[in-house]
């Protein structure tokens, strides 16, 4: 999307006070404002709309201690984005470049530093951890969906990449060290990538329409695989 020259639009206090409208009115609005000034503008895609309501999800979950921490396993759905979009939207398809350019943008945009994607076949399936230091065991077979029972995740070996993120720390402060104040770098890491990783990631893969293994867990080997070394070690 190119930046926009929005001089003479009309702002939101201007429209609530002339109508009363809602929010969602308010957008829908600014979405036919945008098609009027912009032929070539055709409207909000599955991708947009994706993006949008994982932020959005995440901002109603922790904007007040009276939210519950959502759990994405739980209640977040394709089905719940895309009955929000306006028509609902079709599930996202592209080809393998279009992917990996849209899963790039959108999680440098959540915070991630280095993205890559690895096919998972009967080779990489090796890589990925028998069991955490939960005692959760994986194992791949031919479930229709990620789903965890009695200690064991169940991933369906349809699912056929994996994704290795690496969410930089505050090098800066790492380098005050062994002041005690540096050692504030990587649990403040570890947090960005819990937040980026358990809600906004997942949350954009299934707005775009699709399922995914959660939670991440110790994959060295796909990450050294991959070319990103053992500090993208966090795999999805």
């Amino acid at each position: 999307l190119k930046r926009r020259d929005r001089t003479g639009e009309v702002d939101r206090t201007t429209m609530l006070a002339a109508g009363g409208k809602t929010w969602d009115q308010f957008y829908d609005g600014m979405e036919d404002f945008a098609k009027q000034r912009w032929p070539q503008y055709k409207g909000a895609t599955t991708r947009d709309w994706a993006l949008l309501q994982t932020c959005m999800r995440t901002w109603d979950a922790t904007k007040t201690a009276k939210y519950d921490v959502p759990r994405p396993e739980d209640n977040w759905g394709p089905s719940d984005f895309h009955t929000i979009a306006k028509p609902p939207m079709p599930k996202w398809e592209g080809t393998p470049e279009e992917n990996m350019r849209t899963v790039t943008a959108a999680l440098r945009f959540m915070g991630w530093s280095s993205i890559r994607v690895s096919e998972v076949n009967d080779i990489t399936q090796r890589f990925v951890v028998d069991t955490n230091s939960g005692g959760t065991k994986f194992v791949f077979d031919d479930s229709e969906e990620y789903y965890t029972q009695n200690k064991v995740a169940h991933i369906p070996n349809k699912y056929k990449w994996c994704l290795d993120m690496a969410m930089l720390e505050d090098t800066e402060l790492m380098l005050r060290g062994p002041a005690v104040v540096a050692r504030a770098s990587f649990p403040q890491g570890y947090t960005r990538a819990t937040f980026a990783m358990t809600w906004q990631m997942q949350g954009f893969l299934r707005g775009l329409g699709y399922g995914f293994a959660a939670p991440s867990d110790y994959s060295t080997p796909i990450g050294i695989f991959n070319g990103t070394g053992e500090h993208c070690r966090m795999g999805q």
